[in-house]
């Protein structure tokens, strides 16, 4: 069983923020699911047959910094091993538009990853890292001075359309990973 989450904030005012990118790309990808609630692990969730294989899609509803208590409630739970959990997040380093795969590195800044770092007291996870960044006239990322205001603005249309158009990119990858490992997947999609 796979364990595909995609990290961001819960309720309204959130929901078309930078920030929740793992969100909104985990609803383009799963389609037309209906989410279930977890009071436990304070998350929507799916699970079932996804890809070809058993997964679990989760979308944890205890704000971006606490992100790691669901996600280890539902492992826990389910018995996922860590080889088999996928994040999905927002990268303020990566351009708007690009997406990246990462595998067992540090949280980079991301209080997400922090926190679902701690909480699995692990980093060996693949992470498939979206673009939030601004670019200049070249297409390379221009880092916000604020950050934390920058990634609580909603997107402007265009980016938010270049983010949403890598979804179908981007659940091929999960795909390769699932099915080749995670060598084959960063190999193919970096």
């Amino acid at each position: 069983m796979f364990l595909i989450a995609g990290l961001g904030n819960p309720g309204e005012k959130y929901m078309r923020t930078r920030h929740n990118i793992g969100f909104l790309i985990l609803d383009e990808i799963a389609g037309d699911i209906s989410w279930n609630k977890d009071k436990y692990a304070q998350a929507d969730y799916w699970s079932g047959e996804f890809l070809s294989h058993t997964a679990i899609l989760v979308k944890p509803h205890t704000f971006m910094n606490l992100s790691g208590k669901a996600i280890k409630e539902l492992m826990d739970r389910d018995g996922i091993d860590m080889n088999r959990l996928v994040v999905v997040y927002d990268d303020i380093d990566l351009p708007v538009g690009t997406f990246k795969l990462s595998f067992d590195r540090g949280a980079g800044g991301h209080n997400g990853l922090k926190s679902i770092i701690s909480e699995l007291e692990e980093k060996a996870f693949l992470r498939i890292r979206v673009g939030i960044a601004p670019v200049d006239e070249e297409g390379k990322a221009i880092r916000p001075t604020d950050t934390s205001s920058y990634v609580l603005k909603e997107f402007s249309k265009t980016d938010l359309d270049k983010d949403l158009a890598l979804a179908k990119d981007i659940k091929e990858a999960i795909k390769t990973f699932m099915e080749f490992g995670k060598e084959v997947a960063m190999n193919k999609y970096n």
